[in-house]
């Protein structure tokens, strides 16, 4: 009996002595280096399988979809996945593969017309020096507007003007063509030269009405041919008011008056008055506005006239 317990312990002392040792190593593997690095080796590599079929997908449905004609959009899907390589550690066969991914890319993108362009950084563009001689240019000067209306509404309007037939058409368009700013509109203008005046030869008259709508007095208008000089002109303009000639300007020269270039008045100086005159060709007739030059510079519009032929029967 004695014998029997003896035994009894001694199997007992052996497996427990067994349980405890085997625990031991199993808790000493477990927790050792070695094992943890292999662990997270393992998990590593199941993770880069994954995202490595991951990116075989989208590569997939990428060379599958419609999406490949769009060739920016393609690249930059392609960039965006080309990146998530960067983060793994794959086989040399996965790094095949995936080569072979980007190339397939590549060639569709190729084939769809629109091969995907890489910006590569570029130079600095070196700063031409401005030498300090060479001066910059200047802002280019702001012209004061001389009518109420644009200089290209103002142009076709004096179109229609000298084109007009009847005396109310004539002076609606005068009204349209009124300046607002003599200075202005004669600014750098050239002398009307000979070759435009002749349509102006004849004697002209006719009144003056102010614009309130009243008689302001009249014009008498003579020019023509000098017979002893030739390619110039001479002739007279008189203004008459309340039956007495209030004033008289006299020219005899190859110039007289300015016609702004591109525009088809002429005007034409009265001491400090101004006419702006026009040959109304359909009907024979001189027509115009009257102005009045104040000293601060400004303009004021006196009145309007149309004069009639008086040189013919």
């Amino acid at each position: 009996m004695k014998d029997f317990l003896k035994i009894l312990f001694v199997l007992i002392v052996v497996v427990v002595a067994f349980v405890t040792g085997r625990n031991y190593g199993e808790t000493s593997v477990v927790e050792s280096k070695e094992y943890k690095d292999s662990k997270s080796q393992q998990a590593e590599n199941t993770r880069s399988e994954e995202e490595l079929k991951l990116m075989k997908d989208k590569f997939q449905s990428l060379l599958d979809s419609s999406d490949l004609k769009k060739a920016d959009e393609v690249y930059g899907k392609m960039m965006t996945l080309f990146l998530v390589d960067l983060g793994l550690r794959i086989s040399e066969q996965q790094q095949k593969d995936l080569d072979v991914g980007k190339s397939q890319l590549l060639v569709c993108a190729a084939q769809s017309g629109h091969a995907p362009a890489v910006k590569t950084p570029e130079a600095p563009t070196p700063q031409a020096s401005i030498p300090k001689n060479v001066e910059e240019p200047e802002a280019p000067v702001k012209i004061p507007k001389f009518s109420q209306i644009a200089p290209g509404r103002f142009k076709s309007t004096e179109w229609t003007l000298v084109n007009s037939s009847s005396s109310s058409e004539i002076l609606k368009n005068l009204e349209k063509v009124k300046l607002t700013n003599i200075d202005a509109f004669l600014k750098d203008a050239p002398e009307t030269p000979f070759a435009d005046l002749q349509k102006y030869y004849g004697t002209f008259r006719g009144k003056v009405s102010a614009v309130d709508g009243s008689d302001y007095g009249s014009l008498v208008l003579a020019i023509g041919p000098m017979a002893d000089k030739a390619n110039h002109v001479e002739g007279e303009v008189k203004f008459y008011r309340g039956g007495k000639n209030e004033s008289t300007s006299s020219f005899s020269s190859a110039t007289w008056g300015f016609t702004p270039t591109g525009y088809q008045g002429n005007m034409v100086s009265m001491g400090g008055r101004f006419l702006q005159i026009y040959k109304i060709e359909a009907a024979d007739k001189i027509a115009g506005n009257f102005y009045e030059r104040l000293p601060n510079g400004t303009t004021k519009l006196i009145g309007s006239f149309v004069l009639n032929r008086t040189d013919r029967l």
